[in-house]
């Protein structure tokens, strides 16, 4: 009987999902971290483990900041469908500021920029989709699949530019995601409907930004939709609602990591 109840208490161990809470992170990265050899901006996470040095409770985000010997990276994901839906209606604006010129804005990346309307709104009707069949069917797994299909053939389609501005040598203000310049920027969505999001920054861009301790000055920001986008109303007034007209930012510093 003993024997029995080992080998239950086992399975249920074993059995039991491993959940890493947001808890355990830093609310502000702490750590230098060098990014992986393999890293492609596609807004696939599994380079980096799906892991993260923060989550910033006042943005709702988990993130990191890494470099390698030539780009500097920033990697998000949001879990939350109303933060999901406000950073696809206003996107994700990363700024590197000049720690001489306190804190005063030098270059700024924001990614993605204003959809077409049909676009956006299908997207956003798909974020919240709700699918009531069994958890543990194969039907409701094909249902599952086959929107994160729908959602990410938008996101492929669609998520066409990038917003820079304070680099002199990039002339135009929106450039295409497949650029000669080396920022790009790419975003998905997993099987869990999470927001993914890579952006990358050639250091060449930035080192008069790089004071002599190789630390970097950032502000990650997330716009609010009313204030962003004027035209888009909502009438609900719930607590959700409210959160999504406001715009939501942290700042910190990051220290290259060297080999």
């Amino acid at each position: 009987m003993k024997k029995i109840f080992g080998i239950c208490i086992l399975t249920i161990f074993l059995c039991a999902p491993i959940i890493v809470t947001a808890q355990k992170l830093p609310v502000i990265q702490e750590k230098s971290l060098r990014a992986p050899a393999n890293v492609k901006i596609d807004g696939e996470l599994g380079e980096w483990n799906y892991k993260f040095q923060a989550y910033n409770k006042a943005t709702d985000i988990f993130y990191s900041i890494s470099n390698d010997d030539n780009n500097l990276y920033l990697v998000v994901q949001a879990k939350d469908p109303i933060i999901i839906k406000k950073i696809i209606t206003s996107g994700i604006v990363f700024k590197i500021n000049d720690p001489a010129k306190k804190n005063e804005e030098s270059y700024s990346f924001s990614f993605p920029c204003p959809l077409p309307l049909t676009a956006r709104t299908r997207l956003l009707m798909d974020i919240n989709k709700k699918i009531d069949i069994a958890d543990d069917s194969i039907l409701r797994k094909r249902r599952v699949d086959s929107l994160i299909i729908a959602m990410n053939t938008i996101v492929d389609k669609k998520f066409e530019k990038i917003k820079i501005t304070g680099i002199n040598s990039i002339k135009d203000t929106l450039i295409s995601i497949h650029n000669e310049t080396g920022v790009l920027a790419a975003a998905h969505f997993d099987n869990l409907r999470f927001y993914n999001y890579e952006l990358a920054v050639p250091l060449k861009y930035i080192t008069s930004e790089i004071n002599k301790d190789s630390k970097i000055s950032y502000q990650v920001k997330i716009e609010g939709i009313v204030t962003n986008r004027p035209n888009i109303v909502f009438i609900e007034e719930s607590s959700d609602m409210r959160a999504m007209n406001y715009t939501t930012d942290f700042s910190g510093a990051y220290n290259l990591s060297k080999r």
